[in-house]
Order: structure tokens, then C-alpha cells, then sequence
């Protein structure tokens, strides 16, 4: 298994902590590998309303097989740089879940 230059970090509550870079508007939603060290996800969604950001948080839970109730949003609600944490999973668990899509992207 090759070592993945995403920083995954976790925060004083063991919540694993993603950087994220998305770009919205995009023709189809997913994976689209590595933005430096943050995951690049692809969203559907327009930037208006809170709906790429809820797109992103569904889109990650997704990823990672769990409830969207587990996955937040804690910084970069208005820029394409976010940081979402996960709850319930340690930082090798959600490393793990995300090499898999990024190996396929």
C-alpha cells in the first residue's frame, strides 16, 4: 500500500480531521484525487444556499460508508478550502477508506 500525501489529522474530541478542496458546478460528483494535500472532491451542487457544502459533507460520507450525522463541515463554508471532521473513525480507518477511491481516480 503506497503512503497517500492526504494530511488527515485529528482533534482534541479523536475526531479525524480532512482538509478539503472542492470544485462545485462540476459535470458529475465524486472523487478527483489530490488538490497538495487536500482530497479534491467534485460537486454537482452550485455554491448558493449552503448546497455545495451539503453535497460535500454527503459526498464524504459516502466515501467513507457512514451516516451523513457523522461527517461535519468545521471550517471553509464560503471558499473551495474546507476541513471536515469525521466521528467514529480513527485517522487509519478514514485513510484507508480514501485510498481506495483515490487509487481508482
Amino acid at each position: 500500500m503506497r503512503v497517500m500525501p492526504l494530511r488527515i489529522g485529528e482533534d482534541s474530541a479523536g475526531r479525524a480531521l480532512i482538509p478539503l478542496h472542492v470544485r462545485p458546478r462540476a459535470r458529475r460528483a465524486g472523487v478527483a484525487g489530490l488538490h497538495g494535500e487536500s482530497l479534491k472532491l467534485l460537486l454537482k451542487n452550485p455554491p448558493l444556499d449552503g448546497r455545495a457544502n451539503a453535497e460535500a459533507v454527503g459526498l464524504l460520507a459516502k466515501l467513507l460508508g457512514v451516516t451523513k450525522n457523522r461527517v461535519e463541515l468545521v471550517r471553509g463554508f464560503r471558499g473551495r478550502e474546507k476541513l471536515a471532521a469525521v466521528t467514529g473513525l480513527t485517522v487509519d480507518e478514514v485513510r484507508a477508506r480514501l485510498t481506495k477511491h483515490l487509487e481508482s481516480a
